[in-house]
């Protein structure tokens, strides 16, 4: 089977998946979407942090590796993140890559799937955007066996330079408990400077967390 054919199937699964689920939310299929998705399948943004570490879309064709990938993390990602309990078979992780590649090409959100050596390691993120005041927020996470190797503290500073000498963006924040050391030393190893704590702010396995609340600016001139 030729490539076109490949992209033709992933397509047409993608438009299937995406049109259950806007269905599940008592919502009708967006043209634009479907129409972007099938743009960018073609032309897939791809970025290579290093010889490494590669950033690419959320698609369903590494939707089994990621689910796979969540379940061996379930137990120490859930210490920190609400949303690991609810993955429980393939069409859930299969339903977070179709919202997510929507999110993505809507510019409600992006999502990066990070490989390390061509293995599927975790994600890096900008879980919302303040487009009038260019800030963005940063989500990460990473498979317990892939850590030690400075993996998302190379693909947030790529990310963060990549947006900034866009223009699009200029600050960038990262928000998580103050319990989490792990999380907490990457925004500090990004340059990020510690801006306060968010008393009760995120409330986990019933319980409510105080957050420290990180941030960086980078300006870059653009000749504007």
């Amino acid at each position: 089977m030729d490539r076109n054919a490949n992209n033709n199937n992933l397509i047409n699964s993608i438009n299937n998946l995406l049109e259950n689920y806007m269905q599940s939310l008592g919502e009708a299929p967006k043209s634009p979407a479907l129409s972007g998705y099938q743009s960018v399948i073609l032309n897939q943004e791809f970025h290579k942090v290093n010889n490494a570490i590669t950033l690419g879309l959320p698609l369903l064709e590494d939707a089994e590796e990621f689910f796979n990938l969540i379940q061996e993390n379930k137990a120490l990602l859930s210490e920190n993140l609400q949303w690991p309990k609810y993955v429980n078979v393939l069409s859930d992780t299969q339903n977070f890559l179709t919202k997510s590649f929507v999110s993505h090409q809507n510019n409600q959100s992006k999502t990066y799937l990070i490989k390390f050596d061509q293995e599927l390691a975790g994600t890096v993120s900008f879980n919302s955007f303040d487009m009038p005041n260019k800030t963005a927020e940063i989500g990460y996470w990473l498979g317990a066996r892939f850590r030690g190797y400075g993996i998302i503290s190379e693909s947030i500073n790529y990310l963060i330079q990549h947006y900034a000498e866009s223009g699009l963006l200029q600050r960038f924040v990262i928000k998580c408990i103050v319990s989490n050391k792990a999380s907490n030393n990457v925004a500090l190893r990004c340059g990020f400077e510690k801006e306060g704590l968010l008393k009760k702010a995120e409330y986990l396995n019933e319980h409510y967390y105080d957050q420290n609340i990180y941030a960086k600016i980078l300006l870059i001139a653009n000749g504007q």
